[in-house]
């Protein structure tokens, strides 16, 4: 892009940005297992949440 007659850094910038962005979207998390967790209800209809902060890794 640098060598086109017309260059132009903010396009330049903003294709780099968006290249990025796409990149660091593309990417997968794993949360390691044992996170706390709360439930409430029967033993048929179950709903929680968790009540402890994960650790991920990105892949």
């Amino acid at each position: 892009m640098l060598t086109k007659t017309d260059a132009s850094m903010e396009e330049y910038a903003e294709r780099l940005a968006s290249l990025i962005d796409a990149f660091v979207r593309s990417g997968e998390v794993k949360v390691a297992s044992g996170i706390t967790v709360s439930t409430a209800g029967t033993a048929a209809a179950q709903s929680g949440t968790t009540t402890s902060v994960g650790k991920g890794t990105i892949t």
